[in-house]
C-alpha cells in the first residue's frame, strides 16, 4: 500500500518531529505534524471522515483511562 512518495511524505513528517523534540519546539507544532501523519493514513486508507470520527473519539476515550 505505500509506494515511494508516501514513504517519503512519512519520512519528512517524522523526521519533524524528531527535530522539533531536539529544538524544544512546543507541543502543538508537534502535534500540528501528528495531525498531518493523520491525515496521511486516513488518506491512505480511504477512510471517510464518519470512520475518522469514531477514531479520534476512541482514541480520545483511551488517553482518559
Amino acid at each position: 500500500i505505500i509506494n515511494d512518495n508516501n514513504r517519503k511524505k512519512f519520512d519528512i513528517l517524522v523526521n519533524r518531529i524528531i527535530q522539533f523534540h531536539k529544538e524544544g519546539r512546543s507541543e502543538q507544532d508537534i502535534k500540528n505534524v501528528e495531525y498531518e501523519i493523520d491525515e496521511e493514513i486516513y488518506k491512505l486508507y480511504n477512510i471517510t471522515k464518519d470512520e475518522q470520527k469514531i477514531i479520534e473519539e476512541s482514541l480520545k476515550s483511551s488517553k482518559t483511562i
